[in-house]
């Protein structure tokens, strides 16, 4: 059987790093589709999102106990 990767939460650089990435991928794909294509925007705006999120969720995983 196949096992189920998942993010381990007890490294909480790993997490927001593993965020702020997938950020990045996010708004670079978005903006090359919908917008000119300005990757400078796009990887800023992923950095910025992605820690803000990463933050944010790691926090509330680790303190409301979900």
């Amino acid at each position: 059987m196949n096992k189920i990767r998942s993010i381990d939460l007890d490294n909480p650089l790993l997490y927001i790093l593993t965020m702020i990435i997938t950020w990045i991928v996010v708004a670079g794909v978005f903006e090359t589709v919908f917008a000119d294509g300005n990757w400078t925007n796009a990887i800023s705006q992923g950095i910025v999102g992605g820690l803000v999120f990463g933050v944010a969720m790691y926090y509330l995983i680790q303190y409301t106990g979900s």
